[in-house]
């Protein structure tokens, strides 16, 4: 009859046979992170290095039951997404990034335009929550797949596996190289999670992880991760977990541009070699289209903007037009009242060369009278220029004139320049028009509208 410590000694530890097949305790970790189709996770990651120093990040990433996954960053505790490297704040706000199995999208929030990745392509900082707790180090770039059977990338294959049981923890070790193992330490009770994940080289570890698991809707999860180097007493990285949700039927099915603040009308910046052969695109609601033809539906009511980007719009545009103001307000008067009369000489030129059918050597004889009568309106605000001077003058000075006398001083003023207003007015009306009309042929004369009054308002 065998001792009973004998038989405690088996019970707490079993033994499988090294070989290549994967252990049946990844494959059920593996198999039970799969089984997460939608996630909604409020994280952050506080990091302690020797060249950084310290700092925490805020984050919430998602899921959608299609893998769409959507990534928030909300910086540090006072809004900074991203620091100079003088190490003051660069991007300040909230930073959202769409990744699909196709394209990728990223937004900045209050920003003017999105940068858009057409082609599928994989990032430095792209993040998978779905491997949190599955490595010995912290590690953004590793999905599910590569942190359990192809970390780290170069390390010698086919790998060859063993797995035992300590006191209820499945402890599996994959041999990587020459004295070198990653081993997991499997909690079958909760969901099949690693609590603790480690690299030995010679006997000894060079790095871990440590896990502390929670239940949320069901499903085990770690609720924080710890990240040890050799030498450090503290963890050079912590995740933390604040609230998880998995597996909801109110996750959504499937995530879209407009998931990350991204509106119709929004102009896309297109990154990567393919950029070439978008050219000048926006947002039209449902990808990344032409402006000319995206415009072009909004006028003709086939498309709306996107409430965001109409407020924003509305926003800018009020700004450009404070500062056209403010630059036309700083122009001398004449400049102004002389552009505004040319303009509206050309434009009754331009209707006159259309309604009477105006070609060849008549079209030319028309817009040469139009430049001759503007040359004329030019002279009349040269010569008159000091004039015009002296009552910019005068009118600055109003506000320093107590009310009879700025009455009576706003009044000269107005009659002064009435009078300038005159001659631009008799150019018009008694040579540009006439003489446009003398340029018709007796057919064109009885086909004239005799109602036409000529002058624009």
């Amino acid at each position: 009859m065998p001792c009973l410590l004998c038989v405690l000694s088996v019970l707490s530890c079993s033994f499988a046979q090294m070989g290549t097949e994967k252990p049946r305790a990844l494959r059920a970790l593996e198999e039970n992170r799969k089984a997460i189709v939608s996630a909604d996770i409020q994280w952050s990651l506080a990091y302690d290095l020797r060249r950084s120093g310290k700092a925490k990040r805020f984050f919430r990433w998602r899921m959608a039951a299609n893998g769409d996954r959507v990534t928030v960053r909300r910086g540090d505790e006072k809004g900074v997404v991203y620091y100079d490297s003088a190490g003051k704040p660069a991007i300040v706000g909230v930073e959202r990034e769409l990744r699909r199995s196709g394209d990728t999208w990223r937004h900045r929030q209050g920003g003017i335009d999105a940068a858009y990745w057409p082609d599928k392509r994989r990032f430095r900082t792209e993040t998978d929550l779905l491997a949190l707790g599955l490595l010995p180090e912290y590690q953004s770039t590793t999905r599910l797949s590569t942190a359990l059977w192809t970390y780290p990338v170069g390390m010698v294959s086919p790998r060859k596996y063993s797995e035992k049981i300590v006191d209820g923890i499945h402890v599996v070790t994959a041999e990587l190289a020459k004295d070198q193992k990653l081993v997991w330490h499997i909690n079958p009770a909760k969901g099949w999670n690693a609590e603790r994940v480690q690299v030995v080289y010679q006997g000894k570890v060079m790095s871990e992880s440590v896990s502390v698991l929670k239940k949320f809707d069901n499903v085990w999860f770690p609720q924080a991760v710890a990240y040890y180097s050799p030498g450090r007493a503290n963890p050079i990285h912590r995740v933390e977990i604040k609230s998880a949700s998995f597996n909801r039927p109110d996750h959504p099915r499937s995530f879209g541009p407009q998931d990350i603040g991204i509106d119709a009308g929004l102009p896309i910046s297109v990154q990567g070699p393919r950029a070439a052969e978008f050219g000048s695109v926006c947002f039209d609601g449902e990808k990344a289209t032409s402006k000319v033809a995206f415009w072009n539906d909004v006028k003709a009511g086939r498309r709306k903007l996107g409430p965001r980007f109409d407020r924003l719009a509305g926003e800018l545009s009020k700004i450009r037009d404070a500062q056209i103001a403010r630059r036309e307000a700083a122009r001398p008067w004449s400049e102004r009242r002389l552009e505004r009369a040319e303009g509206e000489w050309e434009r009754y030129t331009r209707l006159f060369i259309q309604k009477h059918r105006l070609v060849g050597p008549q079209r030319a004889s028309a817009l040469a009278v139009l430049k001759d009568c503007q040359k004329s309106a030019a002279g009349v605000f040269q010569n008159r220029h000091k004039q015009l001077e002296s009552l910019r003058e005068r009118e600055a000075k109003l506000s320093t004139l107590g009310p009879p006398h700025r009455q009576k001083e706003h009044a000269a003023i107005a009659e002064a320049r009435s009078k300038i207003l005159d001659k631009i007015n008799d150019i018009f009306d008694k040579q540009l028009k006439p003489r446009l009309t003398g340029l018709l042929t007796s057919e064109q004369r009885r086909a004239e509208d005799p109602k036409e009054k000529g002058a624009p308002s």
